[in-house]
């Protein structure tokens, strides 16, 4: 259901909402530790790897979403990684960004090469062509206390459960 599952925060939100499995795809040792102590999903539901390859079967999971993710992948990487997540998905996909009118590159903790805005939502639905747009909207610090982000959900056309809003 995830990919960059960090030590779970957005895994520890889901289980709040619902039973569904949960898995996590994340490459740094340290945070899947963390992530498997905390019980919030079974240790063989978080697995090593990146959101250009993601190692689960194609159309495995009913979700597949990012939350901060994409803004961490280098722009000649992005396409590879939607196309994973994706391929992963069999129903929706919601990713959680910041959002830029045009493509822009940011410092993240004074660094360079780190942290890459843009609209997301376009990205997607510019690139695969059996998403629906769902719902969108603003995440706004001032209420969630987290960073301003902007979000999208995207079901994908053929999912026979899925009806297109009016």
């Amino acid at each position: 259901m995830r990919s960059g599952g960090n030590i779970g925060a957005n895994l520890h939100a889901l289980r709040r909402l619902t039973n569904a499995q949960l898995w996590a795809i994340e490459p740094n040792d340290t945070a899947r530790r963390m992530l498997a102590d905390s019980g919030v999903t079974a240790p063989h539901h978080i697995l090593s790897g990146t959101a250009q390859e993601i190692p689960l079967e194609d159309g495995c999971v009913d979700l597949a979403f990012t939350a901060g993710v994409l803004i961490h992948i280098a722009p000649d990487d992005l396409l590879a990684a939607c196309k994973e997540i994706h391929r992963c998905a069999r129903k929706y996909i919601i990713c959680m960004e910041y959002f830029a009118d045009e493509p822009e590159e940011k410092a993240y903790r004074g660094e360079r090469g780190l942290l890459f805005k843009r609209d997301f939502g376009s990205f997607y639905l510019d690139n695969f062509r059996d998403l629906i747009p769902v719902d969108c909207g603003f995440s706004w610090r001032r209420l969630t206390g987290y960073d301003n982000s902007t979000w999208w959900i995207f079901a994908k056309r053929g999912y026979s459960g899925f009806r297109a809003p009016s």
